[in-house]
């Protein structure tokens, strides 16, 4: 159910963007949400808590304003009936939507954008980080850890599932998401993950 509800995202949304021109510079556009169902922490050994999301010196800054990459405002977001559509049936909540424009960098010289601190809307850590490169075609390596709070409905049964003591596994979990693929312009990305899942577009 939930990824017929992702590819019918995909399909709207990569109808609508198919009439922008092309340019040189880039826009990222994302969209980091998480599954409000209980039941799916239960729904497979997770591995043991990540460490936290290294963050490199040669990382580039959303807010530090000099890095070539510009933070764009919420007016000038176009996902945001993705957004409204994504949490109609309540079973998503939105931790996080932004976007920023940036160059088009070659594979060898492309290096990371780090997502800002504190922009996640549920008052936990959310840290990511995007690399956009071209080389025939454009790629993305997204990395992210996001942080979820363990419903007391389920905190016993997933501790047995994970066997840890229940002292042990706290009432936080960080969930990591990873992946490096190709992208098509205006073409909706979906990067899968039970916990917090991504809707990314690049376009031009």
């Amino acid at each position: 159910m939930i990824a017929s509800r992702i590819n019918a995202l995909l399909i709207i949304v990569s109808l609508a963007f198919a009439s922008f021109s092309s340019a040189q510079a880039y826009v990222i556009e994302m969209i980091v949400f998480e599954s409000k169902n209980p039941n799916l922490w239960l729904s497979e050994h997770w591995p043991a808590l990540p460490e936290q999301l290294d963050m490199s010196e040669n990382d580039l800054s959303l807010s530090s304003g000099n890095s070539g990459r510009l933070l764009l405002n919420d007016s000038q977001l176009s996902l945001k009936e993705t957004a409204r559509r994504l949490t109609s049936s309540g079973e998503f909540a939105i931790l996080t939507h932004l976007a920023w424009s940036q160059p088009a960098e070659s594979r060898e010289a492309a290096k990371n954008t780090r997502l800002p601190e504190g922009i996640s809307r549920n008052g936990l850590p959310l840290a990511g980080k995007v690399k956009l490169y071209k080389q025939k075609f454009e790629h993305i390596v997204l990395e992210l850890q996001c942080t979820k709070q363990l419903p007391d409905s389920v905190a016993s049964a997933f501790a047995a599932k994970q066997q840890l003591p229940l002292s042990v596994i706290g009432q936080q979990w960080r969930f990591r998401l990873q992946e490096a693929r190709k992208v098509k312009l205006n073409e909706l990305q979906y990067f899968d993950h039970p916990m917090c899942g991504v809707l990314l577009v690049v376009r031009p």
